[in-house]
């Protein structure tokens, strides 16, 4: 019977309940949620001859295994450029030499069907990785991309002694000679209709899905839907081969294992076709052990009854076109939970508002990419199973959601008005009001100054005035006003960017005008120098006359 088996290749953090040397895959560390890269220290720890990335990969390389690779390890390696740990290095290459089958995930294995199903339009991807890279670490760019290139035999191969070529774009970052391409594969369980034909707008051919969607299928391994192919992965077989790999004790493994061979013969033998390919995909959330998975693959690949086959032989097999001859499937939704769609619509909807605020800044992307890659990197942790069912209030997510939106607030804030107080306006011709704004960013930022009166007192010449506030400090524009009439009026200031996009809150201040107040001081004056005149005079007459009495 053959065997597929697709495996997630992630970076995981192990849950509190796991014994030492389990991952559940689905859980990454909040540092890694936070920047949506994986530190140098981290990759040097996972790279290393016991890391996880490295038992990870000695349990599935050069076997019949499907995997799906987490694009974040990929960027977060290249990246670091010359200053990428040498085991991490070795790593990649390893990689790019094996001969499985291979296809990317979504960036930090953000949660597909979590995004289309909070917002249809949020497919999202990396926007770019210029704010990571250190020129000095890279040889200047070529035409050539900074990925593996062909070494000996036709193997793809990354350099080695001398520094990568600085890349020039986020596909520079992210290129890898996948095998296979166009593959979504969401969590288990959380496909509704509309979810394909979301992902089919982005350009992606097939979809994997299991029995909570399509319930217990006799069609072939690789069913249709409208344009793109299902491909069916058993839950009865992937969750037995799961167990197997999760087992704590010999004994555990034993027993586990026996259920696989059972597992895989009712599903393939209960299908239309005969001997049908069974698919089984390893979820994310399981602790896995990959001295376990590599035992339960090495068993499997000894059994004379299940023959392991790769998932481009059954994409590419007979089976796909007869299933879909069958007259495809129709999905059953399975949505994902209210709680968690509410708080990705919040955090997709923030990282909206930031792109509109960054472009005030002299380099948006600085600002905006990675926040997509903390944004991409949040979207990939998922509750862990063994500790809170899902969507419950202390997985992974509400965690990092939580301090997503905490930081999205805090960078909207970066820069705003300076709340001023009462303004003292003593003319009735042209002045100007002083209005202060703090840049709390680590770039230059032009801002728009609107003052809108209250009342009729006090007129505002001229439209919104432009200001630029360096790094780290704050600015001051003078707004020309002319005051009317006596009194005290409350003026509205607004800060915006150039599109006319709201920065911060507005502010109000009190203004004390003071029209006219110098024509009775210059009456009085006059009226005063008139006085000392008449009194100069009379006093003049007065002395002329005593003198001439005499």
């Amino acid at each position: 019977m053959p065997l597929v088996v697709i495996v997630p290749l992630i970076v995981g953090s192990p849950p509190s309940s796991a014994s030492p040397g389990k991952t559940s895959n689905g859980l990454v560390s909040g540092a890694i949620a936070s920047s949506g890269l994986i530190g140098r220290d981290a990759l040097a720890d996972y790279t290393s001859p016991t890391g996880l990335l490295t038992r990870e990969l000695d349990a599935v390389i050069d076997r019949p295994v499907t995997l799906g690779i987490d694009p974040m390890i990929i960027a977060s390696i290249r990246v670091l450029g010359g200053s990428a740990p040498a085991s991490a290095i070795a790593w990649l290459n390893r990689l790019a030499k094996a001969t499985n089958d291979t296809f990317p995930l979504s960036y930090a294995d953000a949660d597909t069907t979590l995004m289309t199903q909070s917002d249809p339009a949020a497919l999202i991807q990396p926007e770019s990785f210029t704010f990571a890279l250190d020129p000095a670490l890279f040889s200047p760019p070529t035409t050539a991309a900074p990925g593996p290139t062909l070494g000996a035999g036709g193997s793809p191969t990354l350099g080695a002694g001398t520094l990568p070529p600085l890349p020039k774009s986020a596909d520079d970052v992210l290129a890898w000679p996948y095998r296979l391409s166009g593959i979504a594969w969401p969590r288990a369980g959380t496909l509704v209709g509309t979810d394909v034909a979301r992902l089919a707008s982005i350009g992606y051919t097939s979809v994997i899905a299991g029995q909570a969607n399509l319930g217990e299928s006799r069609l072939g391994p690789v069913q249709r839907m409208g344009s793109t192919d299902i491909i069916a992965a058993s839950d009865s077989v992937s969750n037995a081969i799961a167990d197997a790999a999760a087992a704590g004790t010999e004994n555990e493994w034993s027993s586990a294992l026996l259920a696989v061979e059972p597992a895989v013969l009712a599903v393939s033998t209960a299908r239309s076709l005969v001997r049908s390919p069974v698919v089984t995909a390893l979820d994310r959330t399981t602790a896995v052990t990959a001295e376990r998975l590599r035992q339960t693959l090495d068993s499997l690949a000894a059994d004379p009854a299940v023959v392991l086959s790769s998932l481009s032989s059954v994409l590419d097999g007979p089976a796909a076109d007869s299933a879909a001859e069958a007259g495809g499937v129709t999905l059953i939704d399975a949505p994902q939970p209210a709680q968690r769609l509410g708080l990705a619509a919040r955090m997709l909807a923030a990282e909206r508002a930031e792109r509109a605020f960054a472009a005030i800044g002299g380099q948006p992307d600085s600002i905006t990419a990675p926040r997509r890659l903390s944004l991409l990197a949040s979207m990939g942790l998922t509750v862990d199973a063994t500790t809170s069912p899902a969507g419950s209030a202390d997985d992974a997510f509400t965690t990092a959601g939580a301090n997503f939106l905490a930081q999205s607030a805090a960078l909207m804030s970066s820069v705003h008005l300076v709340q001023s107080g009462t303004f003292l306006l003593l003319a009735d011709n042209s002045q100007f009001l002083p209005v202060t704004v703090s840049n709390a960013l680590n770039q230059r930022v032009s801002v728009y100054i609107t003052v809108r009166p209250q009342s009729g007192l006090l007129a505002v010449e001229g439209g919104p005035v432009l200001l630029e506030v360096d790094p780290s400090s704050q600015a001051k524009a003078n707004i020309p006003v002319r005051s009317l009439s006596n009194g005290a009026v409350q003026v509205t200031v607004t800060l915006t960017g150039a599109t006319g996009t709201a920065i911060g809150s507005s502010v109000s201040a009190d203004v004390n005008v003071q029209a006219g107040w110098e024509t009775p001081v210059v009456v009085a004056i006059a009226l005063l120098v008139v006085l000392v005149f008449v009194v100069g005079i009379v006093r003049t007459i007065v002395r002329r006359r005593a003198v001439r009495d005499v």
